[in-house]
């Protein structure tokens, strides 16, 4: 059956009473509704910490053991990178009824928090505190980034002429992965290998890769995307008589010759290197 209480209050006596005299009477109160019971920590031991070795923004799970009685409020806190609780940082918390028997409390390092090897944990619980963790690694961050270049001046080439591109990564780990792609559509798998060599680029194309790392443990930003390459390609002009070689477009591979040659033969085609003319 529920039960009800009547009070009644003098206001006059009431407003002459001082504020804890106030705040003892609302305690009082609260510890009369039925099933409701005042929480109290006597003692809490932390068993474990899942983790000692962890990245910024990352999760793990904090252990414990309370003897109590009502319901109590948990928190788990970090300390600074010398292990002290001057100004402890609050990662999780849990609410529990009664003794708590190997509770858990989901706790996260906060994404900003500096790397070092000297932090602590504890649980608390009001005046109440655990002993401390085993010291804790926080590892730094690894932004992960790539950029890529070419081999041919101002990224400029002759038509039918091959371009290299080299990927130069930043973070990448020891076995990072290459997704090379042309105007953002892949060309082949991923792969380990950090160039890309084509002959086939025409006019209005671009390149660039997609680097995925395993950097480890934290790496950030991966997959990352490079900058972007756009090639331009210069048509093989058709030469004409008293036409320099050095006109021809540099790089490439022939020519056709209309005319004559220094009054010789009325036409041929030009082989690249050092400049041959065949009749």
């Amino acid at each position: 059956m529920r039960k009800f209480y009547s009070l009644i209050f003098n206001g006059t006596a009431f407003k002459s009473k001082s504020p804890k005299w106030i705040l003892g009477l609302f305690v009082v109160l609260l510890g009369m509704v039925p099933g409701q019971i005042l929480g109290q920590v006597t003692s809490i031991t932390l068993n474990s910490i899942s983790s000692t070795s962890i990245c910024p923004g990352g999760t793990l799970d904090v252990t414990f053991t309370s003897n109590a009685t009502g319901l109590n409020t948990y928190t788990a806190q970090l300390s600074d990178n010398t292990g002290s609780f001057t100004t402890p940082t609050d990662i999780g918390t849990v609410n529990i009824t009664g003794d708590a028997s190997g509770a858990v409390i989901p706790a996260t390092i906060p994404a900003g928090t500096a790397a070092g090897t000297g932090y602590l944990i504890r649980v608390i619980s009001g005046a109440v505190i655990g002993g401390n963790s085993s010291v804790i690694t926080l590892n730094p961050t690894l932004p992960v980034s790539v950029s890529i270049a070419s081999d041919a001046p101002g990224n400029t080439i002759c038509a039918g002429s091959s371009i290299t591109f080299t990927a130069t990564p930043n973070n990448g780990g020891l076995s990072p992965l290459y997704q090379w792609q042309i105007n953002g559509l892949n060309v082949g798998l991923p792969s380990s290998v950090n160039t890309f060599t084509s002959d086939t680029f025409s006019v209005g194309k671009s390149i660039s890769v997609v680097l995925t790392s395993n950097a480890s443990p934290c790496a950030t930003g991966s997959p990352a995307t490079s900058n972007y390459i756009t090639v331009t390609v210069n048509q093989n002009p058709t030469a004409t008589a008293g036409t320099a070689l050095s006109a021809i477009c540099q790089g490439a591979t022939s020519a056709v010759m209309n005319g004559s040659v220094g009054g010789g033969a009325t036409g041929g085609t030009w082989s690249g290197g050092a400049g041959t003319w065949t009749n």
